[in-house]
């Protein structure tokens, strides 16, 4: 680019004095802009921050203007993305040579869970939470359902949206609640599902011996029983022990449960039979035993 500049020149003599006017002409290389590195298309979640960026070379001075869907923007970062977030933004670098335009788009998300509740299984009287956590463009629909039927907001039912999360609370559980749930999450872009199951049970009483073995003396040779007896909530696990060793029934032990009594049978005695024989008992709540010695005499 030429760039002119006058100089004046004196030459003095004796008399008189003359002057000359001398222009010189400069050129200055001046060199367009040039995107060195192009900002990405991004894919976000609303209420994350997306940072465009670009590196542009060229001659200075330089004009750069950020424009989304032809309006002028004047920054680089964006916080906090909504949905009206999306769309072509444009990098525009101009200097005195040329014009450079650069484009990049931005995208919203549909929904997609971070977290799915549970499955729970609950006491009957009690209550019930169901959460998840979404993930995607807000704002989000949530609706619950349960075996495919819609549930509302009543005093059964309490639902708590807040954010990125939403709640189902289920107010004093009963039969008629057992079955699948259902969350649905959508938005303008799409919708997702998850799924979970609540069962319902009783209250579980551990299991207690109303009646513990004792220690017996039988004659060898001959038929010998211990039997206790147990309470608390249904099934049981029972299990026998001799001397520390489990027992099952066989040749030499007959193992029987019925009506909440536990027994154990020897159908001949031995002198090997003699020694501590122990019961256990197991139920969902906990565990119980009882024990006794056996001795067996002889003739």
């Amino acid at each position: 680019i030429p760039v002119p500049a006058l100089y004046t020149i004196c030459l003095l003599y004796s008399y008189p004095i003359a002057f000359f006017h001398l222009y010189l002409l400069f050129f200055i290389e001046m060199y367009p802009p040039v995107f060195s590195t192009k900002p990405d298309h991004m894919t976000l979640y609303v209420g994350k921050q997306a940072t465009f960026q670009c590196v542009v070379t060229g001659s200075s001075p330089m004009t750069i203007v950020w424009h989304k869907d032809n309006i002028t923007k004047y920054s680089l970062q964006i916080k906090n993305l909504q949905l009206n977030d999306q769309g072509t933004y444009l990098c525009k670098a101009s200097n005195s040579v040329e014009l450079l335009l650069n484009d990049s788009q931005c995208f919203v998300d549909p929904p997609s869970f971070l977290k799915v509740p549970q499955p729970i299984e609950g006491m009957k009287g009690k209550d019930a939470s169901l959460h998840c956590e979404i993930i995607g463009t807000a704002p989000f629909e949530i609706t619950w359902s349960k075996d495919k039927t819609p549930l509302k907001e009543s005093r059964k039912y309490k639902m708590v949206n807040e954010g990125t999360s939403a709640t189902l609370h289920i107010i004093g559980l009963e039969a008629s609640d057992v079955g699948e749930y259902e969350c649905k999450a959508s938005n303008s872009v799409g919708y997702e599902t998850c799924r979970t199951t609540i069962q319902l049970r009783d209250k579980t009483i551990p299991p207690t011996f109303t009646r513990k073995l004792k220690d017996y003396q039988p004659i060898v040779g001959k038929a010998g029983e211990i039997d206790c007896k147990v309470s608390g909530s249904a099934p049981f696990t029972i299990t026998w022990y001799h001397d520390g060793e489990e027992i099952q029934t066989g040749p030499n032990y007959e193992i029987t449960f019925s009506d909440n009594t536990c027994m154990l049978k020897v159908p001949t005695l031995k002198l090997s039979d003699s020694g501590v024989y122990k019961c256990k008992a197991v139920n969902k709540a906990g565990t119980n035993e009882t024990s006794a010695s056996f001795i067996v005499k002889g003739q």
